[in-house]
């Protein structure tokens, strides 16, 4: 997740504007009586983007939109005529992204469990940390550290994070080491609590069910050793909402 924050005036149409990884950048191309607002994806994953944005003298133009890029896609959002030319304008934006599409339709399918022989201490709606749209339907395995952690279903690795040492109860909840993986059906799973150093699937990699991603720690806000998995969708730039799935389990 990112935000950034810009002003156009009437003075200039400004560059590009991109997040810090130059995932998605949004640009302003001017044509008579005003400009273009054009979005672009550089991204390894499809991407939700919020834009909010306050406008004087241009318009009539929309305050907040989400909308969705696919990899390497560029669109045009709104043209932003001047509504009396001659007269100043002004446009301030800022704009949020993340992977995975709002329009995700989950797909019908067993996943993989991450870890083998090892019990789960926490399910759907758990009373102690799954509560909230992002984790009602996350699933905790109590994993030592250093214990595999596997791809539960095939996609393409969009974010690793693990560079973090930290972990307990008063620990920072974002500095937490993470796998990403984005599916075919655009929904993302998530694979947290990683060790230091214990990841060893890249981004841009395509992994199938079984693959090894990790090894498993106790790094961000964590009360012990385990792995932490859930599947999601993006509600918009910045929210997300956990979904339902099913285990494939053997005896």
């Amino acid at each position: 997740m990112w935000a950034l924050l810009l002003f156009f005036s009437s003075a200039s149409v400004a560059a590009p504007v991109c997040l810090p990884d130059r995932s998605a950048c949004l640009e302003a191309v001017r044509h008579t009586g005003g400009f273009e607002f054009w979005a672009s994806s550089d991204s390894r994953c499809s991407l939700t983007i919020t834009l909010e944005q306050v406008t004087e003298n241009l318009g009539p133009l929309p305050s907040s939109m989400t909308f969705t890029l696919k990899r390497k896609e560029k669109k045009k959002l709104f043209a932003a005529p001047i509504a009396e030319p001659g007269k100043p304008w002004r446009q301030k934006f800022s704009f949020s992204a993340q992977c995975g599409s709002k329009d995700a339709v989950p797909a019908q399918v067993l996943y993989e469990l991450p870890v083998k022989g090892i019990r789960v201490s926490q399910g759907f709606h758990g009373a102690f940390s799954h509560h909230g749209l992002a984790n009602a339907y996350a699933t905790d395995f109590s994993a030592p550290e250093d214990t595999p952690v596997y791809a539960a279903r095939g996609g393409t690795v969009v974010k690793v994070v693990d560079q973090f040492e930290r972990g307990g109860p008063e620990a920072d909840i974002n500095q937490v080491n993470v796998v990403r993986v984005e599916h075919s059906d655009h929904t993302v799973a998530e694979y947290a609590h990683l060790r230091f150093r214990g990841a060893v699937a890249r981004e841009g990699q395509v992994v199938s069910a079984g693959d090894l991603l990790a090894y498993s720690g106790n790094t961000g806000r964590s009360t012990g050793p385990h792995l932490h998995f859930v599947v999601h969708v993006p509600i918009d730039g910045n929210l997300r909402k956990s979904v339902p799935i099913q285990f494939h389990w053997s005896e």
